[in-house]
């Protein structure tokens, strides 16, 4: 059985631009969030995860990339909700 990076050509740069949109991108934009909410009292933050993520994809369908990059969410979540939570910001998936 061939693999999705054996079989697609541009698998790495998909895989780059699946992590910069699903993992690097919302965790720069819920850090900034969680420092200005902070500074104003509270507020909450929402990063949208995945089953794919905890399971490591609902079929054989699933890219590696996106399950991946989904699991990442919500180990970001688990991290920034455990810093957030002192500066009064509740962070979910």
């Amino acid at each position: 059985m061939r693999e999705p990076w054996d079989e697609d050509p541009n698998f790495n740069e998909r895989f780059h631009r699946m992590m910069d949109v699903n993992v690097r991108v919302p965790l720069q934009i819920a850090g900034a969030a969680m420092n200005h909410m902070g500074d104003h009292g509270g507020g909450n933050i929402v990063l949208v995860g995945s089953v794919a993520g905890k399971t490591g994809g609902t079929s054989l369908n699933t890219p590696p990339d996106y399950s991946a990059s989904k699991g990442a969410v919500h180990a970001i979540v688990k991290w920034m909700s455990r810093k957030a939570i002192a500066r009064g910001v509740l962070v979910n998936a």
